[in-house]
């Protein structure tokens, strides 16, 4: 195949706006020093923003945590800018397969040239199954290291077939029942859970399970196995009750709504 510069332009209300880049960083997908990586990623406008819903299994408190808002989302241009990606994936697949595989080989070579490796978040703020809408993409870049969190129980659950190169971490909300949990957590998939905590006072257990502290490398792929990834609640989350989506902050914690069931399995 072969990867031309690209030249897209999308409009919305109106207004024409050129897709500069499909993968952008930010100060959470900052390059992972020890790791070795540089890490990328796809940030669109989450749920049904724009008329296209890309975040299906989202419960309610997870949409009024989203942190699409926050830092530098809250501009104006930003927010543009992540719409724009939203709808050229929509409207037109080819011009956005295109232009991320453009820009996938240009990262590579890059990377490469500083003695880096290349690391993708497909869903920043979106939960796209990205091995089924565009399963070409890990076996045309095999060296490349993909990940993402999920609430899409279906891509977690035992038998389920991922890509070698592309992991999942479940990302648990407040309809999320322990006994669910510790079956995710059986089948090598590690849960991630925000809590009510600044991101170096994060519990060490929760629920007898041990908590990794998920705010010190978004590079999920390189986590233990059988994990609570604790985040440090962030942006609109603060505002949410506790012992819903968002944890206490205690060394011990324990989950109270445990007989919750995850609304997405109905």
């Amino acid at each position: 195949m072969r990867i031309r510069k690209p030249n897209n332009v999308i409009n919305f209300n109106g207004k024409d706006i050129k897709v500069n880049n499909i993968l952008t960083s930010n100060m959470k997908l900052a390059v992972d020093i020890e790791a070795g990586y540089e890490v990328l990623g796809i940030q669109m406008a989450p749920h049904s923003i724009a008329g296209y819903n890309v975040c299906q299994f989202a419960s309610l408190e997870c949409i009024k945590a989203c942190i699409f808002t926050s830092g530098r989302g809250r501009f104006n241009n930003v927010q543009l800018a992540r719409i724009a990606r939203k709808k050229l994936f929509f409207t037109n697949k080819k011009a956005f397969k295109d232009q991320l595989f453009y820009e996938i080989t240009r990262a590579i070579k890059k990377n490469e040239k500083n003695g880096k490796k290349t690391a993708i978040r497909l869903n920043v703020f979106s939960d796209i199954p990205w091995e089924k809408v565009l399963p070409e993409l890990f076996t045309f870049f095999p060296n490349v290291k993909f990940y993402d969190y999920t609430k899409n129980y279906n891509r977690v659950k035992a038998g389920y077939i991922l890509p070698s190169n592309y992991h999942l971490t479940f990302s648990r909300s407040e309809n999320t029942s322990l006994q669910l949990i510790n079956e995710i957590l059986a089948n090598n998939v590690n849960i991630a859970i925000p809590f009510a905590c600044k991101k170096n006072e994060l519990p060490k257990q929760w629920n007898n399970i041990q908590v990794i502290n998920g705010d010190k490398s978004d590079i999920r792929f390189l986590d233990s196995i059988g994990v609570i990834v604790g985040l440090s609640v962030k942006g609109d989350g603060k505002k949410l009750t506790q012992g819903g989506f968002v944890q206490a902050c205690n060394s011990q914690a324990i989950e109270i709504n445990s007989n919750r069931f995850l609304l997405s399995l109905v």
